[in-house]
């Protein structure tokens, strides 16, 4: 990236980093598990990592072209209204996208918009293992008001304002009102700040996803020239209902372990994290999974130019548009899990089973391949 906009997210870590720490040490007992500071920080510079590899493989920082004056001016609006979203796999109806990314239309914007980018990652590597709850199992008295005992993460959200909502040349101009900044994310499209909930699909689209499947696998069912197909040759929809913790961390997890990046979740028995695990990976393992075409994970943040379902059908159809090459699997995975009885060996082992040897004291995916384990 640019020198200067190292130069502006150095010092953005110079003003945030060490009040942040101090912040996470008061609250201890309101971490999931307690993260080391080198951890948080990690965890901080892997997320803006993951921002600037896609960035960078679309085109990266460089100037294509000229600066937008009706888009160049962050004053309009700070945060982007809902995206048209259709159906998760709606892929095969993908239309290529041919216009410039947000930075590339306006140059002058790197500065906020990198700011924004680092208020995202900041939000999750240090309030991403807060307890929602305000109280700990030492607190003698757990019926206090609100207002005597607010909520950790309302803490947090005073504390990221508090930081940034300040004057240039680091403030970041945040959403207003008084939603939680773990709401919204970067829409790379208009480089504002986004609700989690535009991504969602309504209620209304589910179920006409829904419909459709059950038709196809009742035409295939009435088929009268083929015998019926065996049970497990139906392909049943088995994914999670999109809702907006699974977009959020669904997309946390694909970004870091698309960049190498080991993950944690952690939180109460029974919240789910083994099912979101699992379903990412099943999406990330699809072929073109892993990029960030239509229907994908990464997609539906970092796709530029996104057109809704029935426009990308009426550009394909009249031979204006051309659909984007899937790409085969890039990402496999497997799972494993752990018991009393579970040791070191045998985790040594599973995991050397999986991989290939790719010289002589090195082992690996087979070439072409990312493996993600699930523990």
């Amino acid at each position: 990236m640019p020198s200067e906009a190292f130069d502006h997210l150095l010092q953005l870590f110079e003003h945030s980093i060490d009040l942040g720490l101090r912040f996470m040490s008061t609250h201890t007992k309101l971490q999931h598990i307690t993260a080391p500071d080198l951890s948080i920080v990690s965890t901080l510079c892997n997320i803006i990592s993951g921002f600037v590899e896609i960035i960078n493989s679309q085109g990266g920082f460089t100037v294509g072209g000229a600066p937008n004056a009706a888009e160049d001016g962050g004053e309009i609006s700070e945060t982007t209204s809902s995206k048209t979203v259709t159906f998760v796999d709606d892929s095969e109806h993908e239309v290529p996208s041919r216009t410039l990314s947000y930075i590339q239309r306006n140059p002058t914007q790197l500065p906020s918009f990198l700011g924004k980018i680092f208020v995202f990652a900041y939000t999750w590597a240090f309030g991403g293992n807060l307890h929602p709850q305000s109280f700990t199992e030492d607190d003698e008295d757990k019926s206090r008001s609100a207002k005597e005992n607010p909520p950790v993460w309302q803490l947090f959200d005073n504390l990221v304002r508090d930081l940034f909502e300040i004057d240039a040349p680091i403030g970041v101009k945040l959403p207003p009102g008084n939603d939680s900044i773990a709401n919204y994310y970067i829409d790379m499209e208009s480089g504002h700040f986004a609700l989690w909930s535009n991504l969602v699909p309504s209620t209304r689209a589910l179920i006409a996803k829904a419909v459709s499947s059950q038709f196809a696998i009742s035409d295939s069912l009435n088929a009268l020239d083929d015998p019926p197909p065996l049970k497990n040759q139906i392909e049943v929809d088995r994914s999670l209902v999109p809702t907006v913790d699974t977009v959020r961390y669904a997309f946390l997890i694909s970004l870091m372990a698309l960049n190498g990046q080991p993950v944690l979740l952690t939180g109460e028995t029974g919240t789910g994290k083994s099912a979101l695990i699992q379903d990412t990976l099943v999406r990330l393992s699809q072929a073109g999974g892993s990029g960030t075409g239509t229907g994908t994970i990464l997609g539906a943040v970092f796709r530029a130019g996104k057109k809704n379902l029935v426009d990308s059908i009426i550009e394909i159809t009249s031979g204006d548009g051309v659909k984007e090459e899937m790409s085969a699997a890039e990402v496999v995975f497997n799972s494993m899990h752990f018991s009393a009885y579970t040791s070191s060996a045998k985790t040594l082992s599973f995991i050397e089973s999986k991989l290939v040897k790719r010289g002589r004291d090195v082992l690996g995916p087979r070439p072409g391949k990312k493996v993600c384990g699930l523990f």
